[in-house]
């Protein structure tokens, strides 16, 4: 998240909603200007995009967890955890038989220090979501995503309904 807020993908770094067990990996993003979220389902009500990057251990809790707040018309979710299947998110995401659109990716720590590459596999996506996300061949350079983004961290299980 802090690649993130350094590389100005967001218009204005408050967009970004982040929540982490860490208190300390908090205040370090509340430093540079993100919105704090003080549980899990905060977060992942107030953005466009719910970004959830933690052990693959912890993603079906997590999704589990906050799957009733989601808003499936509205939201879209990155996972970012190695090892996690299309099919498996789809399990743990399903609402009534409905899907929310989504995306794989893989960790990528080098996004910190702005020397990192990555991909966005899409899942019952539609174009026009897809278009939301600031890549080198669909957007002009210095383009911004318009909204909002909640991070959901180093879950390690704490969070309770």
């Amino acid at each position: 998240a802090q690649g993130i807020l350094k590389s100005n993908i967001l218009e204005k770094n408050d967009d970004l909603c982040v929540y982490d067990i860490s208190s300390e990996a908090l205040q370090t993003f509340k430093a540079n200007g993100a919105r704090i979220a003080t549980t899990a389902l905060e977060a992942a009500q107030v953005s466009d995009i719910v970004m959830v990057v933690v052990k693959p251990w912890f993603v079906q809790e997590l999704l589990t967890s906050i799957r009733e707040v989601l808003d499936y018309k509205k939201q879209q979710l990155i996972v970012v955890a190695a090892g996690i299947s299309s099919t498996q998110v789809e399990e743990w995401l399903c609402k009534d038989g409905a899907l929310l659109p989504f995306y794989l990716t893989i960790p990528n720590i080098a996004i910190e220090v702005l020397a990192s590459m990555t991909f966005l596999v899409p899942f019952h996506s539609t174009e026009e979501q897809e278009n939301l996300f600031p890549v080198p061949y669909r957007s002009p350079a210095g383009a911004h995503h318009q909204g909002s983004v909640s991070l959901l961290g180093q879950y390690q299980g704490e969070f309770r309904i």
